[in-house]
């Protein structure tokens, strides 16, 4: 994946995090928040990877396949 592609990602995951203001619908129709937390568990990764990859700062210190792995996680919670 390029610098170009990882950026576009981030801006999409960006967009719809925003847009549905960080929230999932359960079972019982109430939205809850996803938190980064919560994809850091899912991932088997720290808070702290999580919160830089998706705040744009994982440069040097997050993997290219890691980045993809959040975002894509991110997009499905």
């Amino acid at each position: 994946m390029t610098t170009s592609s990882t950026t576009d990602i981030l801006h999409e995951v960006s967009r719809v995090l925003s847009h549905v203001n960080c929230q999932k619908l359960s079972l019982s129709g109430i939205f809850m928040a996803v938190t980064i937390v919560e994809i850091a568990k899912e991932l088997n990764l720290s808070h702290t990877t999580v919160s830089r990859v998706l705040n744009g700062k994982a440069g040097g210190f997050v993997s290219e396949k890691t980045q993809e792995m959040v975002f894509q996680k991110a997009k499905e919670m």
